[in-house]
């Protein structure tokens, strides 16, 4: 670890007059930010409660928020969003991106539902799963198994299913 300039870890991240992660990008590439190393994103209206970079997409990120959408977002062109999801009927608390397929997310909401979400095709919503009795506060995707989801909420039930079964299938 060096801290100098900025901060050098053994992970590969280094934080400094821009941002270089790992190889990745540099956040300072085409984003005027007025010499600094933070890009503040007016992202929503209202609370902000959750965000997931894409790691397909390295200047991609999600936000979900009070407002009851998702806003997928091109930090180099952070002005007007890539993708506006909506379709939950409450705060949206967690957003995740695929381990698989980068224009696929993951959402729940204190409607008690998850979302599957496509954001590249018009019709975005993939799949709507209402299984949870109170708030869903938890959504992933499993790294080893492609379409794999696991969420738990307010109910005290974490539920593993399949994209496209029911999740209280026996």
């Amino acid at each position: 670890m060096d801290i100098g300039g900025g901060v050098d870890t053994d992970s590969g991240m280094d934080i400094g007059s821009g941002m270089d992660i790992g190889g990745g990008i540099d956040i300072d590439d085409g984003i005027d930010i007025g010499g600094g190393s933070t890009v503040i994103l007016p992202a929503h209206e209202f609370e902000i409660l959750s965000c997931d970079w894409n790691k397909y997409g390295d200047c991609v990120i999600a936000t979900a928020s009070v407002d009851k959408s998702i806003k997928v977002w091109d930090v180099r062109s952070f002005r007007v969003p890539v993708a506006v999801l909506n379709g939950h009927g409450y705060a949206v608390r967690k957003v995740k991106f695929s381990p698989h397929r980068g224009s696929v997310i993951a959402s729940c909401s204190y409607d008690m539902n998850v979302c599957l979400w496509d954001y590249m095709v018009e019709d975005a919503l993939i799949g709507r799963y209402d299984h949870h009795t109170e708030f869903a506060v938890g959504v992933d995707m499993s790294v080893l198994v492609e379409g794999l989801l696991v969420s738990t909420g307010w109910d005290e039930l974490v539920y593993i299913w399949q994209h496209g079964m029911d999740p209280r299938a026996p």
